[in-house]
């Protein structure tokens, strides 16, 4: 839930986001019983005002959709990268022309080493997200390398996860792509995970402070 200014009186400087190039301080207040179990709709609305992952024109947030692998990039340099603007970049994958939509955000997504091409030089952008690749990109994030993979990538990637909460609440498939509604909570889960060896949550990375299971503040711009 979102709590209004007036109802936090002893936060004097925070205020909600407003539009054009004013300082802003974010806050939003939720409240639930486990991050793993988090509600559908505070889940989509928690991604949506950090602008992470949103609905379609129509307000829509299309739950049941699958996720593409460019539009997954964009959610994740909205992380990990959360003041970039796309412009016109090169991708380093043969099928992925400048002048398409994603091609900044893939290129970016590559250039942090948070995803990759496959090994004849494609990228894929319209290719459906699997699961283990959700995983593989927030463990990235949240600063694991590859030292709990065997011989089974998939598999490897989904039961690490797994053990850092990271699919606490979440249906999926090993190797049938996932919803975005899924997506959205290994998403959650990832940015309100402590990063390897470190007191900071994820979310940290996106100028946020989180107190948990209370407030998150941001003084960012302030």
């Amino acid at each position: 839930k979102i709590k209004e200014l007036s109802e936090v009186k002893m936060m004097n400087k925070m205020t909600r986001i407003v539009s054009g190039s004013l300082a802003i301080m974010l806050i939003i207040t939720f409240v639930y019983t486990s991050i793993a179990q988090a509600a559908e709709p505070e889940t989509k609305e928690f991604l949506s005002e950090l602008a992470v992952m949103q609905g379609d024109s129509n307000g829509n947030f299309n739950d049941n959709h699958t996720l593409t692998r460019e539009e997954f990039a964009k959610i994740v340099v909205a992380i990990a990268d959360h003041d970039y603007i796309a412009l016109n970049s090169t991708s380093p994958f043969f099928d992925v022309p400048s002048n398409r939509w994603s091609a900044g955000y893939i290129e970016r997504a590559n250039t942090l080493g948070i995803l990759y091409g496959y090994p004849d030089g494609s990228f894929r952008p319209s290719e459906q997200v699997l699961p283990e690749q959700v995983c593989k990109a927030m463990l990235s994030m949240l600063g694991y390398d590859n030292s709990h993979i065997t011989a089974n990538w998939a598999q490897s990637q989904i039961e690490f996860a797994k053990a850092k909460g990271l699919l606490d609440g979440v249906s999926y498939q090993l190797g049938v792509p996932i919803t975005r509604i899924e997506t959205a909570k290994i998403v959650k889960n990832a940015l309100l995970s402590q990063k390897k060896d470190s007191a900071n949550y994820l979310i940290s990375d996106m100028g946020y402070s989180y107190y948990k299971d209370t407030v998150i503040v941001s003084d960012k711009n302030a």
